[in-house]
């Protein structure tokens, strides 16, 4: 995983019979800028929080390697009150 910082690999996610992820393959590299840009309900936020390790995808790879110099922050889009 040289210089690779999260590697996602045949990701799959479903929620309640909907497959929101299907087969997803990701990888993101030391200097990588990344946008996400999708329709409601398109699996943006699936995505950020399997990334953050917030949930577990149903199948597939997911390695993260940030070498203690970094770190993964994630704002939900909505908060409890």
């Amino acid at each position: 995983m040289d210089n690779v910082l999260i590697l996602l690999k045949d990701i799959d996610k479903l929620y309640s019979r909907r497959l929101v992820l299907d087969n997803l393959q990701f990888t993101l590299h030391s200097g990588d800028a990344v946008a996400l840009i999708g329709v409601n309900g398109s699996g943006k936020s699936t995505l950020l929080r399997i990334v953050a390790g917030l949930a577990r995808a149903d199948r597939g790879t997911r390695e993260v390697n940030l070498n203690g110099s970094k770190v993964i922050g994630y704002v939900a889009e909505r908060f409890p009150r």
